[in-house]
């Protein structure tokens, strides 16, 4: 199933022990009776913190509707929720109430949502006739990044744009973020146009009009969450030098895989002047590489370099026409060592076996000593109900088909010994030991880790905050696995329950592993996968007739004698 910052559906079965903070208000006492008897009739139902355009379902464990009752409203008071939300509950199927709420529901806001089991079940006894659960849609944040000037035609230095991107946690309706940036220079509102990414969560802008004089100026962008309901807001001075004046205007650090120093320039720089010793850092004695690109240029360091150093560009460089900065530009920045993580390494559900019985899962990791792997299997018996809601690699509404069924750390050195953590390394997992029992199976491995296996974490004293390791094979009240992938604000957080706390949480270190909020599934990874040696490929004719063909997976040759079932 999807994390809980999506998450719509839980066994309740599997997962009862987020009633245990609830009041009883008067009407039921939440007790062991209680999880047993409501058991018997609920069966999922939608909890956590999901997306504010998700849909809201409870799923029962028999038949509650007849067929013909499919796809019409729920009786009035058999379903609730508070705060009201426009739209009219249905039977999605004769077994599951949903919701799809009419409008976009308010970021931030917790609901609460009551089922009278006893009227869709006369049978129920007292202790099962109410059932309310809760959840909460996800705060929205976004972060403002200006790459600074650009001039569209270097022989027009009049006109110049500003170039920038504003990145969010949730997507948002194209016009209602082009309402949350405004520009202005000397009073004057300035255009803004945009390219809307990445689902309508990354936002690409430019502002247009940005008039160069030979008076010096500045262009104040200005920000206001109003438009997509948060209280966010904020501002920055982008400097606009005169028309004879040519200089760094600003330095930043692209802290990936790469590094890259960013340097914007209120001038186009000379296609062929060579930048060869005219940027250096303190103390750092590699070589450079440089990319000019209109007012900008990339230098990319041979090797990695970490800590505060100063940046000087040297006055030497040139614009488009030759002539030179009036002095030196200097600036200290802070450079980062790769942030901790891991990643998967190709494409594919399909895992063949070899000779030796191993089943070698791979995966890359940064910055680590360890990590934790947990699998979740999907039975063989139920795939076929997994595949009515996802395709083989998919993630929805998993709690219905399977369980997570092993946890274990698993020190890297004990994978590959010469290993530096340092850069990425690839690594071999052999699940050989973890799902021998039943191959036929589609188990989910999801590779997580905490702070305490992060290596070289140097933070300041005020950033430093708990580094507990995980402890793994923790139960639920029923016996199950309870998941070391978190929830929607990480593996620090609780966010089960009724009322949501934010215990502290700050969004904004979402990206700093100093920090508790950097270890979330945004930085974790899972796959999808079972084992066979046999490939299939099927093709469908126009005429209806479908071709299989199975090879062995080994060694590419065809196979016979195989029986193969088609399902619609």
């Amino acid at each position: 199933m999807r994390p809980k910052l999506i998450a719509g559906l839980f066994a309740a079965a599997l997962a009862l022990t987020f009633f245990a903070g609830l009041y009883s208000c008067g009407r039921t006492v939440k007790n062991e009776a209680y999880y047993q008897q409501i058991s018997q009739y609920i069966y999922a139902f939608t909890n956590g913190t999901i997306g504010r355009n998700e849909p809201v379902r409870v799923r029962f464990v028999n038949a509650a509707v007849s067929a013909e009752q499919v796809g019409t409203s729920v009786a009035s008071g058999v379903f609730t929720i508070s705060p009201s939300v426009k739209g009219t509950p249905v039977w999605e199927d004769d077994r599951t109430i949903l919701l799809k709420p009419e409008e976009a529901l308010k970021y931030g806001q917790k609901y609460n949502c009551v089922v009278e089991v006893g009227r869709i079940y006369k049978e129920a006894p007292s202790e099962a006739k109410s059932f309310d659960f809760g959840f909460h849609i996800r705060e929205l944040n976004f972060e403002v990044t200006t790459d600074g000037i650009q001039t569209p035609d270097a022989s027009n230095l009049r006109n110049q744009q500003i170039a920038g991107v504003i990145r969010s946690n949730d997507p948002i309706a194209q016009e209602e973020m082009e309402k949350v940036l405004n520009a202005a220079q000397n009073g004057r509102a300035l255009t803004v146009t945009w390219n809307h990414t990445d689902n309508n969560k990354t936002h690409y802008f430019v502002v247009n009009g940005v008039e160069r004089t030979m008076q010096r100026s500045a262009v104040k962008l200005s920000w206001d969450g109003a438009s997509v309901g948060v209280s966010e807001t904020g501002s920055e001075s982008v400097p606009v030098p005169g028309l004879d004046e040519f200089e760094a205007l600003s330095v930043r650090v692209d802290q990936n895989e790469s590094q890259c120093i960013l340097v914007n320039f209120s001038d186009p720089l000379s296609s062929s002047q060579s930048y060869a010793g005219l940027v250096s850092v303190k103390d750092y004695g590699g070589s450079f590489r440089y990319s000019a690109d209109g007012n900008f240029l990339r230098i990319y360091p041979s090797d990695r370099i970490t800590g505060q150093r100063e940046i000087t560009v040297e006055s030497g460089v040139k614009n488009a026409a030759g002539a030179r900065m009036r002095s030196n530009f200097t600036k200290s920045v802070n450079f980062e060592d790769i942030k901790p993580a891991v990643r998967l390494v190709g494409r594919g559900a399909v895992i063949p076996g070899n000779n030796t019985g191993s089943v070698i899962f791979p995966f890359e990791a940064v910055g680590l000593n360890a990590i934790n792997v947990e699998i979740f299997k999907i039975y063989n018996s139920n795939i076929l109900q997994y595949l009515q809601v996802n395709e083989i690699e998919g993630d929805n509404e998993l709690e219905r088909v399977g369980k997570i069924i092993v946890q274990k750390k698993i020190a890297l050195s004990g994978l590959r010994s010469n290993a530096s953590s340092k850069v990425w390394q690839r690594y071999a997992l052999d699940l050989k030991d973890m799902i021998r029992q039943d191959p036929s199976a589609i188990y989910q491995v999801r590779i997580s880790f905490d702070k305490s296996y992060v290596t070289n974490l140097s933070c300041a004293t005020e950033d430093k905050s708990t580094q507990d390791e995980q402890s793994l094979g923790q139960t639920d009240d029923y016996g199950n696995l309870k998941s070391l992938w978190g929830g929607y604000r990480g593996i620090y957080w609780d966010d089960e329950g009724e009322w949501w706390d934010d215990g502290g949480y700050d969004y904004d270190r979402r990206e700093t592993p100093c920090s508790n909020e950097y270890y979330n599934n945004e930085h974790f990874t899972r796959r999808n996968v079972f084992v066979s040696d046999l490939g299939l490929t099927a093709k469908r004719g126009k005429d209806g007739s479908v071709l299989a063909v199975v090879t062995d997976l080994n060694t590419t040759a065809p196979v016979g004698g195989v029986q193969i079932e088609y399902f619609n």
